[in-house]
């Protein structure tokens, strides 16, 4: 992930690109029961980018997969009263024309923005339900797209940067939990057991509003004109609203449950003294997929933890 909010609640804003920042890229369990953080450096930048981050190795296939798109409706029915007043203010960053009309309004109007997508790229998004075609229009706002290698998995993630509605917009906070955070409770007396779980193209899950979509349009390299349908990679809000919605599920399927867990937008680690209350927050995980429509790529079985952790 390549971008500016990924690292606790808030990074300075910077002029310029290759601002290395350390995130967690992944929270696996091994045989022994070692708890992994995968950590990796990424490249940030922001609403003032002057020279993005550009893929080299164009041969690499981006990022897409065909999946679901997240019931948030049924899933916001099943929140408690804080987590839906949070909901009421992030929401409108997937549904809200007129909070987009304001960005647009105070962001500073910007070069033409960036067009890097090959055809056969877009093609791929197209295919995976993640952008639709559209008639050009003065009614567009334009995001800059261009994608970055992510050569430890063999692929580029594609980007679409909003950088008016990155000006123009106050970015949510969202505060996500420190390495050494995980580690103090992992090395302290509730972490017997536990199991982790990583959502599929979390990003993609998460639907635009139809009335919001024009302000995600894109180019491709030939000049067609193109609509996101999910959440940008790349907006500045983007990370609150999937990380909040992970956290969501995950309080979910521990309540009533002496289960902690840790969430880090699409990664999930749950753990306790009880293997029988990790089961059954493990089972809830399994099922809420239909039930709001989620998709989990991995859900590991419980184990127990050597309350060792690997960074």
């Amino acid at each position: 992930m390549v971008i500016r909010e990924m690292f606790r609640s808030y990074v300075p804003r910077v002029d310029e690109v290759g601002f290395g920042v350390r995130v967690v890229d992944g929270i696996e369990v091994d045989e022994s029961g070692k708890i992994v953080l995968k950590r990796k450096t990424v490249k940030m930048f922001n609403g003032n980018m002057v020279k993005p981050p550009r893929a080299c190795h164009h041969e690499l296939p981006v990022h897409a997969k065909p999946v679901p798109v997240v019931d948030l409706a049924r899933l916001s029915a099943r929140m408690c009263k804080q987590e839906s007043r949070v909901w009421q203010d992030l929401k409108r960053f997937i549904d809200d024309e007129a909070m987009y009309e304001g960005f647009c309004s105070t962001g500073r109007k910007r070069r033409t923005p960036l067009a890097l997508l090959s055809d056969d790229d877009v093609t791929r998004l197209v295919t995976c339900g993640i952008a639709r075609p559209i008639a050009d229009s003065s009614e567009l706002v334009f995001c800059s797209a261009f994608s970055v290698d992510e050569l430890d998995r063999s692929r580029r993630r594609a980007i679409h940067h909003p950088g008016q509605i990155n000006d123009g917009c106050v970015m949510p906070r969202v505060v996500l939990p420190s390495f050494d955070e995980m580690k103090k409770e992992f090395f302290g007396d509730k972490a017997k057991f536990c199991f982790t779980a990583d959502s599929t193209a979390w990003y993609y899950q998460v639907p635009l509003a139809p009335s919001i979509k024009r302000f995600f349009a894109f180019r491709n390299a030939s000049g067609e004109c193109f609509v996101l349908t999910r959440l940008p990679m790349g907006a500045s809000f983007s990370c609150a609203v999937a990380h909040f919605v992970s956290s969501v599920i995950a309080r979910i399927v521990t309540e009533g449950l002496d289960v902690q867990f840790f969430v880090y937008i699409d990664n999930f680690c749950f753990y306790g003294n009880s293997q029988q209350e990790l089961a059954v927050a493990r089972q809830r995980l399994v099922h809420i997929q239909s039930d709001v429509n989620v998709l989990f790529g991995e859900i590991s079985h419980v184990r127990r933890s050597s309350r060792d952790v690997a960074t």
